[in-house]
């Protein structure tokens, strides 16, 4: 937790809060300061805790985004803040006398591949993976002082692909579909340039996989917090 006086700038660090009651969202810990009652605040929460977040603006530390796996068809339990997925949330202008109530977000963008099975038999989903023209995978510092957050890639090794495993799916029979769900660094990608999908599926014998190429006439924007579908019917060759 973070917090300054509305207005400014002088962040003051509250270090960690935990969760004491799970079904009310209720989290605890102590205050760095006491809190002038004639004052209003901004609070900011941040997920994973670590002790070099000192402000909005993430730039002692960076933190991974983009990729990990899914654990069967369907499942979202992966999004949860975890591995992946840090989460943040701020709430401004809060008096100094009231509990600041913060809704919390998911830095990353999630894509849902939709993925329906156009063949004759039926697949299992092994991994899918997404190509665009920017870094959306690795490790990044970001900001979350402002509207969105702004993300700076922090690592050579960064990649403009991202690769979503996923463990123990199910077959998917002919014309079934399941939704599987990656997670990248928000991004836009501008009208005319192209991104790459690539699913990869066995029939319990043999693997195949398919590659889709995707040229969008408007920009295409991959924000923080929010979930781009991509509808894919899939005949791979094995």
């Amino acid at each position: 937790m973070i917090h300054a006086v509305t207005g400014t700038t002088d962040y003051v660090k509250d270090k960690k809060f935990t969760v004491s009651n799970v079904e009310s969202g209720l989290f605890t810990g102590t205050l760095a300061e006491e809190l002038d009652a004639s004052l209003s605040y901004d609070w900011f929460a941040f997920y994973p805790y670590n002790s070099n977040v000192k402000s909005p603006a993430i730039t002692s530390v960076s933190f991974k985004v983009g990729g990990v796996s899914q654990t069967g068809n369907n499942s979202m339990s992966h999004l949860a803040g975890k591995g992946n997925f840090p989460l943040y949330g701020k709430v401004q202008n809060v008096s100094g006398t009231d509990y600041p109530r913060i809704t919390m977000k998911n830095v990353a963008s999630v894509v849902d591949f939709k993925i329906t099975n156009a063949a004759t038999q039926s697949i299992t989903v092994t991994s899918i993976s997404l190509t665009v023209p920017t870094i959306i995978n690795g490790k990044f510092k970001f900001d979350f002082s402002g509207d969105e957050p702004v993300l700076t890639s922090a690592s050579s090794s960064n990649s403009d692909t991202a690769t979503l495993t996923v463990d123990g799916g199910s077959a998917i029979g002919n014309m079934e579909s399941a939704d599987f769900y990656m997670a990248i660094a928000p991004n836009t990608v501008a009208a005319g340039e192209s991104i790459t999908i690539v699913v990869n599926v066995t029939d319990g014998t043999n693997s195949g996989s398919q590659t889709f190429t995707y040229t969008h006439s408007s920009d295409l924007k991959f924000s923080s917090g929010k979930i781009k579908t991509f509808d894919i019917w899939v005949d791979p060759t094995f």
